[in-house]
């Protein structure tokens, strides 16, 4: 049979396939933890702010978060919540 045919080590290819899976399982895992102390999302900060008095649309907090990030005041990761995909942002 053909699978008896071969009973050395992995070729290279498919030690590199088994290196991009390696990679690609690592990045679902990351994906996947839960919210970690000290994140928050979109709409948590758009909650908070409300409670200050100032209402603020998902575009336009979506923008000031953008910038946040973009400053580097802000860092940002995907993950899942409520079996949602949502963007999770820490203070720096």
């Amino acid at each position: 049979m053909a699978s008896n045919k071969r009973r050395g080590d992995l070729d290279q290819s498919t030690r590199n396939h088994l290196s991009a899976l390696d990679a690609f399982i690592k990045e679902q895992v990351e994906a996947h933890q839960p919210k970690q102390p000290g994140e928050f999302t979109l709409q948590e900060y758009i909650d908070k702010i409300k409670d200050q008095g100032v209402t603020l649309g998902i575009s336009k907090a979506g923008r000031m978060l953008d910038d946040l990030l973009n400053s580097g005041v802000i860092t940002s990761r995907k993950g899942v919540q409520n079996g949602k995909q949502r963007n999770f942002y820490r203070f720096v």
